[in-house]
Order: C-alpha cells, then sequence, then structure tokens
C-alpha cells in the first residue's frame, strides 16, 4: 500500500560536491596564490633539474613556457626525470610539453622548441622566442649555452642560470638582474672568486670519483635533484619579482640532513674596451687591489692576476689576485714581483674553480704623486711577459694602479691601452 502521506516534501536535499576540470587558474588557487602569473618564460634545458623544476612550476600555475632543448631521453635518464618510459628515444622538449599540457583541459601552457642554442643558424621561431620572454631560465649545466644566451641572443629578459655542483650537494643560482647592468657572465666569474674566499666552498666543485658509462651526473641521489628542483622553482620565483642581481648556492648538509644558504655580495661590473678585446672585471676586484697598494704605502706592491679568456669572443675576464708573495722586492720606487708558493697557490685556485680561473697576467703598484703611466721597466716587463704568453697563443695583460683609484690596463701591446680611473 502507498503512503500518501509521505509526498517528499521533507525530503532533505543536498549539494554535491562539483569538481570543476584542473586549469592553471586552480593551480594557482590550489597553491596559495591569488591569481596565476603569466609571466612568458623561455626554459633552456630540460634535464633532470629542469624538467622537475617545470613540473613544480607549472602545477602552481606559474608562467607560459617554452622549454628549448634537442636532447633526446635515453633510459638512464629515467633515474631522474620526470618522463616515463613510454617516450625513451623521443626529444625531452616535446614529450615535456606534452606531459604539462595534459594536466589541463584545453589549454596549452607549455610549448617545445627541439634545437640547440649553441647552433646560430636557428630558426626565427627560436630566436624570436627568447627576444619575447620575460625571463630566460637556463637549466642546461652548460657554460657555452649560458655565455651564448648572454652574447649571441640580443634580449631585455630577465636571465638566470641554474645548475648542480658535480656530486649534487649545491645548488647555484646565477640572476643577473633586471637592468642587466651586471651580465649573466659576470656573476658567473665572481660565483668563482666566491668560492675561492669562502671555507664552505672549497670543495663544491671537486668531482666525483665514481663515474658510468654515460653521464658524470649520473650516480646523483634523485631526492637531492627532486631538493633542489623546488629550491629552483623558488629562485626562479623570487627573481620574477626583484631588480638586483644575486648569487646564492644551497647546500645540502649530509650530516646535519639541513640545507644551508650562502649568498655571494656581487660587484658593479666594469667593462672596458682595449683594441679588439673586451676587458670585463668588476668594483669588488679593484678594492682589493687599492687595498693593497694602499697597505704597502709608501713601497710599490703587486702581484698576478687571475681570470679567464673567452677567445672566439675575445673577452678577457679579470676576476682576482695573487698579492705580493713574501720574496717580493718592495721599494718606493721598484717592485720585482717574488715567486714563492705561488705555484701551489694557482694550481689551489684551478683545482678549485674546476679550471675555469687561471693565470691571466701581472699588476703592480705606482707610490703617490707618481703618473699610471708605464716607467721603461714596466715596458721592459711588459715585453718579457709578452714573449711568454704569446708563445701560448694568448695575449699579455697588465696592470698598473696608481693614487686616486686610478689605473690603467695594458692588454697585447703596450701602445694599445687604454687609462681608466
Amino acid at each position: 500500500k502507498i503512503d500518501s502521506t509521505k509526498n517528499g516534501q521533507q525530503t532533505p536535499i543536498a549539494l554535491m560536491n562539483p569538481q570543476l576540470a584542473f586549469t592553471p587558474e586552480l593551480a594557482a588557487e590550489y597553491n596559495g596564490f591569488r591569481e596565476r602569473n603569466e609571466l612568458k618564460l623561455a626554459l633552456v634545458g630540460v634535464g633532470a633539474l629542469g624538467s622537475q623544476l617545470l613540473m613544480n612550476l607549472v602545477r602552481m600555475g606559474f608562467g607560459q613556457w617554452t622549454v628549448i632543448d634537442d636532447d633526446m631521453l635515453f633510459p638512464h635518464n629515467l633515474a631522474h626525470h620526470v618522463l616515463s618510459n613510454s617516450v625513451v628515444g623521443l626529444p625531452k622538449a616535446s614529450s615535456v610539453a606534452k606531459m604539462m599540457n595534459e594536466l589541463f583541459e584545453d589549454k596549452v601552457t607549455v610549448r617545445a622548441i627541439v634545437e640547440n642554442v649553441l647552433e646560430l643558424d636557428s630558426t626565427p621561431n627560436l630566436k624570436d622566442t627568447l627576444n619575447s620572454a620575460d625571463m630566460i631560465v637556463d637549466a642546461s649545466a652548460s657554460i657555452s649555452v649560458a655565455r651564448s644566451l648572454c652574447y649571441d641572443y640580443p634580449s631585455n629578459a630577465k636571465k638566470i642560470s641554474l645548475f648542480l655542483n658535480p656530486t649534487g650537494t649545491d645548488l647555484v643560482a646565477l640572476f643577473e638582474g633586471t637592468d642587466r647592468k651586471i651580465t649573466l657572465d659576470m656573476t658567473e666569474m665572481q660565483y668563482y672568486r666566491g668560492i675561492l674566499h669562502n671555507p664552505l666552498l672549497q670543495t663544491h666543485l671537486q668531482m666525483k670519483r665514481e663515474k658510468i658509462r654515460y653521464d658524470i651526473s649520473g650516480t646523483v641521489s634523485q631526492d637531492l635533484i627532486a631538493l633542489h628542483a623546488a629550491l629552483a622553482a623558488k629562485a626562479i620565483q623570487i627573481a620574477s619579482q626583484i631588480l638586483d642581481p644575486f648569487i646564492w648556492i644551497w647546500q645540502f648538509d649530509q650530516n646535519q640532513t639541513a640545507i644551508n644558504k650562502i649568498e655571494i655580495p656581487v660587484e658593479n661590473e666594469i667593462r672596458l674596451s682595449i683594441g679588439e678585446w673586451t676587458l670585463v672585471t668588476d668594483e669588488g676586484f679593484l678594492k682589493t687591489i687599492f687595498a693593497a697598494r694602499s697597505g704597502s704605502l709608501p713601497n710599490e706592491t703587486g702581484g698576478v692576476l687571475v681570470g679567464c679568456y673567452d677567445m672566439p669572443r675575445k673577452i678577457i675576464y679579470v676576476v682576482d689576485t695573487i698579492l705580493s708573495p713574501p720574496d717580493s722586492v718592495e721599494w718606493p720606487t721598484v717592485y720585482i714581483r717574488g715567486c714563492q708558493e705561488l705555484t701551489n697557490k694557482l694550481n689551489t685556485i684551478i683545482s678549485t674553480t674546476a679550471g675555469q680561473l687561471e693565470y691571466i697576467g701581472e699588476w703592480h703598484s705606482h707610490p703617490d704623486q707618481t703618473p699610471i703611466s708605464p716607467s721603461s721597466l714596466d715596458v721592459a716587463a711588459f715585453q718579457k711577459l709578452a714573449q711568454i704568453m704569446n708563445a701560448n697563443g694568448i695575449p699579455p695583460l697588465m696592470l698598473i694602479a696608481g693614487e686616486n683609484n686610478e689605473y690603467i690596463f695594458f692588454l697585447d701591446t703596450i701602445e694599445r691601452s687604454s687609462n681608466h680611473g
């Protein structure tokens, strides 16, 4: 028998929990952001670190991405890469883009360019992408790629370079700043100098002893790469919001299971044209030179110059100095550089920076009330230096420092010099 008194008026109706399709906007909301960041980013290199930092940021709804890489996915890459075995043998860039876009319904947030930025006959698509980007993220772990992004692809985009040290314990972030008064290559040079002068970083670039067949980074633990990918993603977010350059190193302490952050001060860049060469140094280096000069007055002093060369572009980087050896002769009008412990100190510099910095020339000071123009002894010393360095195919370099922070560089020949100070 039907109960006619139950007509449904007393039946409660509960609203079910509707589930909307996942979108970049929802991704940002679920990650605690009020709105999605739509910055245009170009990611160069989607290997282990690049693919994982990209995954973090795409899942956060951060940015509109173009990934650039011409490499293929190999089986050994699966130990550290976000991609799966199903795309082994296919391009990393297009495969990662497809994987990221599958997170969202009918929304493309990642595009791919399967090209190598070192091939300068690259397609207009690559050049236009880099030129129109708001930020270029270099995760290639390649010095050549970082230099190419500086000089071969003129762009007003912010540039940040992210890479791991050889053992995978440390993450390095080099950011050149918004106004680009400090270029990416000069943050690299100051990073090397920072390594030399920080006791915590003396083994930072020490190579791994064990190697596997495919690549030296293959024995890095995946949990370390995931940890650093999270820090790298955070560094990109910070860089997108600030103006000033930075050099940051996150160092994993395996004994304490903790992360230590090391900040290397960024000094203003100085760029000089001398003949067909470009000489690049910074105010921090000059402070060291003039402090040594001041501390030795009324005597002259000096030392050797440490840096590196970019021979194809004819750039010489003057990064640091080894101050006057203890057996040097320092008189008010004469300086004769000694050599005690000099070889050991140079070898330590070469070893600590993994061969990136080396001997590049000499410097000495002139006393007060003396011009910084070279004396006859300076000319003779430069000619001797030229004989030695030209024999090795590199130009001789000499710096003279005088009073009132005046200085002069001589590069290649004593005649083709420029006064700066």
